[in-house]
């Protein structure tokens, strides 16, 4: 027996949403896995300890910054599709030695079909998809970005206020 019209639009759309969900899923996993290479590579290239890179929940709106040590719970989604997250890298004047701070900056994946670029706030790559995650050119970015960044601050110049140590909701 065949059902009635309106059981298999219903039908339509419980099966539109469960392959959006997939797709959600799939990319939100996807994304979460970028932000861990990234992390360990990142630690590897600075030649610090893994847990002197930090993650963070990231407002895009308000440009805060809320710990989050768990890459899949750190990153979200906004409306236009592309997976952000915030990372941090703990700084000290030598190792073990205080004080120490935290330089906090944004990154953005943005998942397609072919390819993924990765924003660093210091740079854009572009990754081929099924290639192995290979982020030393965002590595490097990373490193001249905030050397950049801590000399224009230690001679008074330009200050990014959605980088960095400042109170981000002050403008």
């Amino acid at each position: 027996m065949r059902g009635t019209m309106s059981e298999d639009r219903w039908a339509t759309l419980s099966d539109l949403y469960g392959m959006m969900r997939q797709s959600f899923n799939d990319d939100h996993i996807r994304a979460a896995q970028l932000a861990k290479v990234l992390r360990i590579q990142l630690a590897d290239f600075l030649g610090c300890s893994r847990d002197q890179v930090v993650l963070y929940e990231y407002d895009e709106l308000d440009h805060t910054y809320t710990p989050e040590s768990n890459p899949f719970r750190a990153i979200s989604m906004n409306g236009d599709y592309v997976w952000f997250l915030g990372f941090g890298v703990t700084l000290e004047v030598s190792p073990e030695a205080y004080p120490k701070t935290t330089f906090q900056f944004p990154i953005w994946f943005r998942l397609e079909d072919s390819s993924t670029s990765v924003d660093t706030s210091f740079g854009e790559f572009t990754l081929p998809r099924g290639d192995k995650a290979d982020l030393s050119e965002a590595c490097a970015a990373i490193y001249i970005g905030l050397k950049t960044s801590l000399m224009n601050r230690a001679n008074r110049k330009h200050n990014d206020k959605k980088l960095g140590f400042l109170d981000f909701g002050a403008d």
